[in-house]
């Protein structure tokens, strides 16, 4: 039985059909059995002194942070065993269908699941939220099985947008395995244990490299395709110049922003739309955007009482965002149809230009800055965030934004253009589209830049 979407009760139902962010499922008792060096098998159930045997084997938990690997018992209090001291026996076959089983929940062809360790919760243990470490190329999730090991609290809390999975493990008697599965980019806790001992065994779920398909009807694809033409104003005189953008709803890294690694419903959607774009003859690109705001600011008071009894505001050292000021926002991570790297160029753009179906939040925010009054200005607070993005442009909106991304290798290319008369019409297409970069390029570095444009 398997469960999929944004929210789940402690007894996962069989039949849903909605991939989402998590999944959660259950296995036989019988269809593992774990071996730890220097303990032996686990005992079904573990027994509090084999729990507390256990977790004396183990060493204090790491996290990461960005590049760093910390030790903090103020963020993850737990001990961990490495995969490398663990030993799995599964019944024929269960290890193959459990794969299967998370990748369609996650709403992908397939996983491969990579052991990564063994972690013990003891009473009043936990890891407050945070987000995983890609630890391998292809990463996308994580896979976390619940040993039977009778325990109170330490419920896991799995969070992205609006949207919330949680698996309650808790129980005084398993009759199975728990399994419970996220992004890997989804922010996470471990709530406190209250009694007993909480142990599980976590696997990284990776994505080999295939790409998807678009798995819509043929008659919505149809439709979307129609969409997408009225969208780029195909059929008008002038086709649309400004980028259409889609911000994904999953965080990716540099690393991780790939055709073939994204991520639960960014993966149908994205595929769905390139098919439609290409069909018209319009280029596509995954991006990762930035987004910066400035706000005014107003302060934060707190209510206190005063000698007469009487409840006053008292206005503190802290401020909150008040009216937003200005918005900008700007793609300088490129990935073409051909999975290739581009130029680590900024392209501005428009945010009223951008879609989405997961708002831009705290959890993609990257950096904010409090910059006090100046004289002429007064309190401001600018936030920055990062999302990824699909980017659709008609080919010449593309070509135009190379000379931006890419201005070298866009001006040799006209100039290779010139040289047949049988482009001159699409060369003035894109000299005009262009003409504030070029002109803005002939300012800094002389007007003998473009006199290859007039030979």
């Amino acid at each position: 039985p398997v469960v999929q979407g944004t929210d789940a009760s402690d007894h996962p139902a069989p039949g849903a059909t909605e991939a989402g962010f998590f999944a959660q499922g259950r296995l036989a008792l019988d269809h593992l059995a774990v071996e730890v060096e220097g303990f032996g098998l686990l005992p079904q159930p573990l027994s509090p002194e084999q729990a507390q045997a256990l977790q004396a084997l183990s060493e204090p938990a790491h996290f990461g942070l960005r590049e760093q690997t910390l030790l903090d018992t103020a963020v993850r209090h737990s001990g961990e065993i490495d995969a490398d001291r663990l030993g799995l026996h599964w019944q024929p076959g269960t290890f193959a269908e459990l794969q299967m089983q998370v990748a369609q929940a996650l709403g992908v062809r397939r996983l491969d699941a990579w052991l990564h360790n063994l972690l013990i919760y003891g009473p009043g243990q936990f890891f407050k939220p945070h987000q995983d470490t890609e630890r391998h190329p292809g990463m996308v999730a994580t896979l976390v099985l619940v040993w039977p090991s009778p325990h109170i609290g330490g419920e896991l809390r799995v969070v992205l947008g609006d949207g919330e999975g949680r698996l309650t493990s808790q129980h005084l008697q398993a009759r199975d395995l728990r399994w419970f599965a996220f992004y890997a980019d989804c922010r996470h806790e471990v709530l406190p244990v209250e009694e007993g001992w909480r142990v599980v065994l976590t696997f990284d779920l990776v994505m080999p490299t295939e790409a998807a398909g678009s798995d819509l009807p043929a008659a919505r694809q149809t439709e979307l395709q129609e969409a997408l033409r009225q969208a780029m104003g195909l059929d008008d005189d002038s086709p649309r110049l400004a980028p259409w953008v889609l911000l994904l709803d999953h965080e990716y890294t540099e690393h991780g922003l790939r055709w073939p690694l994204l991520k639960g419903d960014d993966r149908w959607r994205v595929a769905a739309l390139r098919e439609a774009a290409e069909a018209l003859g319009l280029r596509v690109h995954l991006a990762l955007a930035e987004l910066h705001e400035t706000w005014t600011t107003e302060p934060v008071f707190r209510s206190r009482r005063g000698w007469s009894e009487r409840d006053y505001d008292e206005p503190t050292d802290e401020v909150e965002p008040d009216e937003l000021i200005e918005e900008l926002m700007s793609l300088d991570f490129w990935i073409d149809a051909d999975g290739q790297v581009g130029p680590h160029r900024s392209l501005a753009i428009d945010p009223d230009d951008t879609l989405c179906f997961v708002d831009t939040g705290e959890n993609h925010r990257t950096a904010e800055e409090y910059e006090g009054y100046m004289g002429n200005y007064g309190d401001t607070l600018d936030y920055w965030y990062r999302r990824a993005a699909l980017v659709i442009r008609t080919p010449l909106a593309d070509e135009r934004d190379r000379f931006t991304l890419d201005f070298d290798a866009a001006l040799a290319e006209a100039r290779e253009m010139a040289a047949d008369p049988a482009c001159s019409a699409e060369l003035a297409a894109r000299v005009q589209a262009a003409a504030s970069v070029l002109a803005d390029q002939a300012a800094r570095q002389g007007r003998s830049l473009l006199a290859a444009y007039t030979d």
